[in-house]
This record gives structure tokens, sequence and C-alpha cells, in this order.
């Protein structure tokens, strides 16, 4: 039996990506010589579907279960919430901070900032 996993890459700094596995929609953070470093489990349940990171090197978690897009520190706390009218899917957060999301609804693209 062969398991074949996709992932999507995200760079946080200089030593250290985060990985989003589609089989289990949980986000994995690995460094650049690809060892794993942690799971983001508290994220399983809540549909992970897109990643990003601010020049902070804070991680930006599309969670299509809650329509929202969670906050987190670089260790995976939780910092606060951006409420999405629809299903969020990709993220991008420009340089002066304001965050991006693109999202099943007819107006496609929510700014916060």
């Amino acid at each position: 039996c062969v398991c074949v996993f996709m992932f999507e890459s995200v760079l946080l700094s200089s030593h250290v990506t985060a990985m989003r596995q589609f089989a289990h929609s949980t986000p994995q953070v690995f460094d650049l010589q690809g060892t794993h470093k942690r799971s983001l489990d508290r994220f399983a349940n809540e549909g992970p579907h897109g990643l990003c990171f601010d020049g902070a090197g804070r991680l930006y978690v599309a969670c299509a279960t809650s329509r929202q897009v969670v906050v987190c520190n670089q260790d995976g706390t939780r910092l606060h919430t951006l409420q999405v009218p629809g299903l969020p899917r990709a993220i991008a957060v420009l340089r002066r901070g304001t965050v991006l999301v693109s999202h099943q609804d007819p107006t496609g693209v929510a700014r916060f900032g």
C-alpha cells in the first residue's frame, strides 16, 4: 500500500516552514531541513484551508468550518480571529499589515486593516 500526501508549504522565517497536509487537514511545522517540529492539531476540526505568515512571523490559518481566519504566534498560540463572510480559502498579508482573504461568497475577497 502506498499513501501519497500533498503539502502546501509556507516559509515562516529563514529557519522554519509550515505545511498543511491535505489528507488530514492538520497544519504541520517543519524546519528547512525537513525535520518535523510539531503538528498544530487544534486546527484539525476547523477545516484549515489556507496558510500565510506576516512579516512578524504570525501564522494565519483560514478555517472553513468556522468561517474565520485564526491568527497565531510562532508557537501556535491563538492571538485573535478575523470573521469572514464566506468559506475562506486563501490568505495574503500585505507589507503594511492589510489582510486579504479569498472566500466563497459573491464578493469573493474580504479585506482587514
